[in-house]
């Protein structure tokens, strides 16, 4: 009979009556091996009140209780064995305790957490699956904590469809202590583009109306140390875009019904139109297709070689 913790004396008794008294009725004799439970005052009581009689208790032997000589001598020296094998067991448990507490943390963790969760990658392939299991990570991730189950497990929200049980001892998960990027929607989507210039803003001179151009995600403002170096493009200042936005004012020049629509690398060419840096756009000459070059501005700011 398996009961999950945290239970009490009562659902012990309880489980008790159900699954041993109600099929074989009251046993003569119950032999236990002192665990709280069963030496309580409730459990004691329970037993009583049906007749059983209690598990005997040891009392130490007090020298000079027996008349016998040989028979004091023998339960004196059996008092102190027993003594001698407590001290002994007592300091192993304390230095096994030592040595596995080394490799220990005292971890704790909120509801709504994101945290890391050890899995065995043979095991399973439910919760994420993996092309190469021997040589990936130990921990999967980021799962959020719903719940805190006792003292030492936590219930974690896995995906849809995983085939492990959601609720893992402390050992097994590790906080998530980085900022969680958010998805950012909704967006236009769209690295690479070819396109003509419709119009410029005030100050850029090197560009024109009716130019055409190469939209890259990456650009150059020739003026960082990464670009003054010669030997990297990639620019500190027009690097890759991650939030949603354009890097001249670091806003979003889209809208729908009033709300504001994100970019993608700052490019966001699936659109009729779109506004970007002037550092990120390149000229090109105006017999070029504008619907073949548009592949170059994602292959050669990757550093791809075309034929």
């Amino acid at each position: 009979m398996a009961l999950s913790h945290p239970y009490t004396v009562a659902d012990v008794a309880q489980c008790f009556l159900d699954n041993v008294f109600k099929l074989h009725g009251f046993p003569h004799t119950i032999t236990n091996d002192r665990d709280p439970i069963f030496v309580s005052h409730f459990w004691k009581e329970f037993m009583s009140l049906q007749g059983i009689q209690a598990p005997p208790v040891h009392l130490p032997y007090l020298s000079g209780e027996s008349k016998i000589a040989l028979v004091d001598r023998s339960l004196q020296k059996h008092e102190e064995m027993l003594k001698l094998l407590k001290f002994h067991m007592k300091r192993a448990q304390d230095r096994m305790k030592q040595l596995a507490d080394r490799s220990r943390s005292d971890r704790s963790f909120q509801i709504g957490d994101l945290v890391y969760v050890k899995l065995h990658d043979y095991r399973q392939v439910s919760v994420q699956a993996r092309t190469n299991a021997k040589l990936a990570p130990k921990y999967y991730s980021l799962f959020p904590i719903e719940d805190k189950i006792g003292v030492v497990a936590y219930k974690l929200k896995l995906p849809l469809g995983s085939m492990v049980h959601n609720v893992f001892h402390v050992s097994q998960l590790k906080k998530f202590n980085g900022a969680f990027l958010q998805a950012i929607f909704p967006r236009i989507f769209g690295h690479e583009a070819s396109g003509i210039v419709e119009s410029v803003g005030q100050g850029v001179t090197e560009f024109k109306e009716e130019d055409h151009v190469l939209i890259v995600f990456i650009g150059e403002c020739m003026s960082c140390r990464q670009c003054t170096s010669g030997k990297s493009n990639t620019c500190e200042i027009l690097g890759l875009e991650r939030r949603g936005l354009i890097h001249s004012d670091q806003k979003t020049r889209f809208s729908l019904k009033g709300k504001l629509v994100y970019n993608y690398c700052a490019v966001s060419s699936f659109s009729e139109y779109t506004v970007v840096h002037s550092g990120c756009v390149v000229k090109v000459s105006p017999l070029a297709p504008l619907e073949k070059i548009c592949l170059l501005s994602c292959g050669v700011v990757a550093g791809k070689c075309f034929n």
